[in-house]
């Protein structure tokens, strides 16, 4: 479907770096509120100043492992007219490796609730981080990805996957060493034929698989992913959302977007740990009332802060 074309488009990003339904949605409210919200740049340490009215963003891209808490506000975020996209992670065991079979069925119903409300194409399901271990081997790993590929089946078109990797602190604890290069070859080959399986899975439920940023793992009927994406985001809004291309790391196909969250280097919700402690004395230090998702670190000298140009 063709949608007429406007102003340049913005999306945002919310947030890569945090689990705002979760934890963060009574800050997005009040922000949203404001018609604004202030971020600050890693790499050039500035602060910005980023506009969140309706004629400044054209939809949220939101990054979530829970999002029952922020279904009152998707509602008025829907009613006040942003279309938006929610990536949900859901996997067979998550959070540090602890066992969710408990808190899958709330997830799955949120999933149903998101596609019936909003359609399946507000709704995309991360399978991830995909971490192989001796207690979630490949074949634990297709079994659980089968199971909630069941159950998710009319919630969404896509599921996004991703492999844990030994370069990352995250991902390391989880590594009982990093491999060398022959065995890296074999692991690659091992990993390749496994996700020929997910594919057959997650095509029989009515989904296409994605790799997030890991190109050595794209096999026949797997694409790259785009997980800040233009056109379905332009679909649910029903007009073209023009972006360019501008991944945040090497192999990323994501769209441009400004991500509000505040983001550290190499910082994300789904390769760190859910509940690590650095995220959990963030939760606890979080300032509902502040203009920023999270204060920039002490150690962030302002070098002529910017209002962003949308």
């Amino acid at each position: 479907m063709q949608w007429a074309t406007r102003r340049s488009s913005v999306i945002i990003s919310a947030s890569f770096s945090a689990d705002i339904p979760a934890f963060y949605g009574r800050w997005f409210m009040k922000r949203l509120d404001a018609g604004y919200c202030r971020t600050f740049d890693s790499h050039g340490l500035k602060f910005h100043r980023v506009a969140l009215t309706r004629e400044s963003v054209d939809g949220f891209v939101f990054w979530t492992r829970n999002v029952g808490p922020f279904l009152s506000q998707l509602a008025e975020i829907w009613r006040r007219g942003f279309p938006f996209i929610i990536h949900y992670g859901i996997s067979g065991r998550s959070h540090g490796l602890r066992s969710i079979s408990g808190k899958a069925t709330p997830a799955v119903r949120h999933m149903h609730m998101l596609a019936s409300a909003y359609g399946s194409r507000c709704v995309v399901w991360r399978y991830e981080p995909i971490a192989v271990t001796s207690a979630t081997s490949l074949e634990w790993h297709l079994s659980a990805f089968g199971a909630l590929a069941r159950k998710l089946k009319g919630t969404t078109d896509e599921v996004v996957v991703s492999f844990a990797e030994a370069d990352s602190e995250s991902s390391r604890c989880l590594m009982r060493s990093t491999p060398s290069a022959d065995e890296r070859a074999a692991q690659i080959e091992e990993r390749r034929a496994f996700l020929k399986q997910v594919v057959a899975a997650a095509g029989t439920h009515g989904m296409r698989l994605s790799i997030c940023s890991q190109p050595d793992y794209l096999v026949p009927g797997a694409a790259p992913a785009r997980c800040i994406e233009a056109k379905r985001l332009s679909d649910v809004a029903c007009r073209a959302i023009a972006v360019e291309t501008r991944g945040n790391r090497p192999g990323c196909l994501c769209a441009a977007a400004q991500d509000i969250g505040g983001q550290l280097e190499h910082e994300s919700i789904w390769r760190f740990a859910w509940h690590g402690t650095a995220a959990i004395s963030r939760r606890r230090t979080h300032n509902p009332d502040s203009e920023f998702l999270f204060p920039p670190p002490a150690h962030f000298a302002q070098v002529g802060g910017a209002d962003l140009p949308f």
